[in-house]
């Protein structure tokens, strides 16, 4: 995997929470205002999304693909299950600092953060298209041939 395709992937990654929220935000009959208030409201989602979703982006996963990377282990389901993790983790700690008395976040906070982490494990792996080839690696020599 390339470098250019693990940052196109991290910018999809986080932008891809952001583009959730606005789904559901759509779809949950938010769109009752003017075009001009939906689109302004839309990108000012996006943007803050964005931003507190490039920090965990960042700091836990580019570590985690760079890993994978380093022993040859990238994969749909290792990158997804990873950022299931980050985004519980994330969402957990966000919910926990936003709070005024600091209580120990919910199941809540950890199924949605592990849900908008999902969300953006798919769109990283759509950015940065990993190699899942399951084809045998071919013979070397003709050793063993019949």
């Amino acid at each position: 995997m390339r470098n250019r395709s693990i940052v196109l992937g991290c910018i999809l990654a986080a932008l891809a929470p952001g583009v959730c929220l606005v789904a559901y935000a759509l779809l949950a009959g938010g769109n009752s205002g003017s075009v001009a208030s939906l689109l302004g409201g839309t990108l000012m989602v996006l943007s803050i999304s964005f931003m507190v979703a490039a920090v965990p982006t960042l700091l836990l996963g580019v570590p985690y693909i760079l890993w994978l990377r380093s022993r040859n282990a990238i994969s749909w389901p290792s990158i997804c299950l990873g950022s299931i993790l980050v985004g519980a983790l994330a969402m957990a700690a966000l919910t926990w600092a936003i709070t005024w008395s600091n209580p120990v976040p919910g199941p809540s906070a950890y199924l949605m953060g592990a849900a908008l982490g999902l969300a953006g494990g798919l769109a990283f792996c759509i950015g940065a298209r990993p190699n899942n080839s399951f084809k045998p690696k071919p013979l070397r020599s003709g050793k063993g041939m019949a």
